[in-house]
């Protein structure tokens, strides 16, 4: 039978339908319920499950090396475990932004808000490029924000999850800024000192003749 919303069928064959426990709803013609409050955990409700190449938010160290124009790739889609079931295990991706101190110096290169996936479905090939106009050489950081309908209804505000990113520009009038290696600066010292015993010695002889 097709389960009204409210309801689904607990069996295949049913002629009756259950209605769905609390903390979860379903869309009518379903045979689970999707989940829709964290704090009424059941294992039989099923839900769309945000996930990423680079997991479901952290820290991410760019490194050193990142110039204007360099990009840091992720792809995202919907990892749940659960068995497809239409509107139930449906995953939508309501926004995407970049915040904190240096967002202004990036962008978010593939998203779409609205997008969604189920389960099996290709998942969105993303890019948080640094603009041209970044500078080229300092440090950054700054915030990727994801906020998705797991969790909740379909399509209304669930779960959110944040990227946190740091590194260093490392490039300044095109090239790469070299760090100054041990050699060199031994080097440097010894030039130092003996400019400063060459000018001692000068300043002994002068006093010797003036004598």
């Amino acid at each position: 039978m097709s389960a009204p919303p409210g309801t689904y069928v607990k069996y295949a064959g049913s002629t009756s339908a259950a209605s769905c426990p609390a903390g979860s709803l379903s869309y009518g013609g379903a045979a689970s319920c999707r989940a829709t409050d964290a704090a009424v955990p059941d294992s039989a409700l099923a839900g769309p499950y945000f996930q990423t190449s680079a997991g479901r938010g952290g820290a991410v160290d760019l490194g050193s090396s990142f110039s204007p124009g360099s990009a840091w790739s992720l792809d995202v889609g919907n990892a749940s475990p659960d068995a497809a079931d239409g509107n139930q295990t449906l995953l939508t991706l309501l926004d995407a932004s970049l915040s904190g101190t240096d967002a202004g110096m990036f962008e978010l290169i593939g998203f779409n808000a609205g997008d969604t996936f189920q389960i099996g479905d290709l998942w969105d090939h993303l890019e948080v490029r640094a603009k041209l106009g970044a500078p080229g050489f300092g440090p950054f950081s700054f915030q990727l924000n994801f906020l998705t309908d797991e969790g909740a209804g379909l399509g209304q505000a669930g779960h959110s999850f944040s990227f946190s990113f740091t590194g260093l520009f490392g490039q300044r009038g095109g090239g790469s800024v070299p760090e100054p290696s041990v050699p060199g600066l031994l080097l440097a010292a010894a030039a130092a000192w003996a400019w400063v015993r060459r000018g001692r010695r000068q300043g002994a002889a002068e006093a010797n003749a003036a004598q």
